[in-house]
């Protein structure tokens, strides 16, 4: 992907790329997918909304994929670079089926993460 990248080649022209590489594997397999999210947060400039949509257009594991660019789009490009459409619609919570985590407050469970990430 990091070649791709520096020869200049355009999201469409890498996509097809990766379709020609690795489109015999199944839509589950590591390899394509790894593919696929590489080249969303390559191509994506540093826009949430873009590495999500690009990843996603990229076929395979789309729902995987989305939530894995999704969480590194988001680390990179930080809570004040999220789309207030996709943030103000929660406020602040979550829904889970994880016993005890149901209507979590997203802005706590946050908090935690990080400091758990500085604790380790």
């Amino acid at each position: 992907m990091l070649r791709l990248r520096s020869d200049g080649l355009t999201w469409e022209a890498a996509l097809t790329e990766i379709h020609s590489a690795y489109g015999h594997y199944a839509w589950i397999h590591t390899v394509n997918n790894a593919a696929a999210v590489a080249a969303a947060l390559l191509w994506s400039e540093g826009d949430y909304t873009s590495a999500v949509g690009k990843v996603v257009m990229s076929g395979w594991d789309t729902d995987s994929n989305g939530a894995t660019v999704g969480s590194v789009a988001g680390i990179l490009a930080g809570t004040a670079a999220l789309p207030a459409t996709l943030i103000e619609p929660l406020h602040d919570r979550t829904r889970s089926a994880l016993f005890g985590f149901d209507n979590s407050v997203i802005s706590d469970l946050a908090t935690r993460t990080v400091r758990f990430a500085r604790s380790s």
